[in-house]
Parts: structure tokens; sequence; C-alpha cells
């Protein structure tokens, strides 16, 4: 491979790398604004509010999974 497919290649896996942190944080903001609107001047500690409380911890799980995801998918990507 030469230099410029080589640039080529980088530059592709880095704007996708971009593109999928775009989404995964634009999907993180919708869950936790789903959450979190209901709070208002209750918080969670104060009101015991499971279903908030649960919901809060579904989207962490589901943004540590998607770091996992782009951290499985682009690690190494020099190397291909």
């Amino acid at each position: 491979m030469d230099y410029e497919q080589e640039l080529q290649s980088v530059v592709q896996t880095k704007s996708q790398q971009a593109q999928f942190i775009q989404v995964s944080l634009e999907l993180t903001d919708k869950c936790w604004e789903k959450c979190v609107t209901k709070i208002g001047n209750n918080p969670i500690s104060e009101s015991g509010d499971n279903k908030t409380a649960g919901c809060i911890t579904n989207c962490v799980k589901n943004f540590l999974q998607m770091q996992q995801v782009l951290v499985a998918k682009f690690s190494g990507g020099h190397n291909q």
C-alpha cells in the first residue's frame, strides 16, 4: 500500500470513528433527556423514583456498551 492509499485509509477510519462517536453522544443525550425531564425540583435521591433511576442506569449501560464497541472497532486501525 502506498503512502496516499494509507493516508486515505487512516482518514476514512478517523471519519467513521468521529461519526460513530457523534451518533453515540446524540443517542446518550436523547436517552438522558428522556430520563431526567421529570426530575425537576425532586432530585432522584429524594424522590425515590425507581423508574427514573432505572432509566438513567440503562442510559449509562448503553453508553458504556457503545464505547466498548467503539474501542473494539477502532483499536489497532492503523495496523490494518
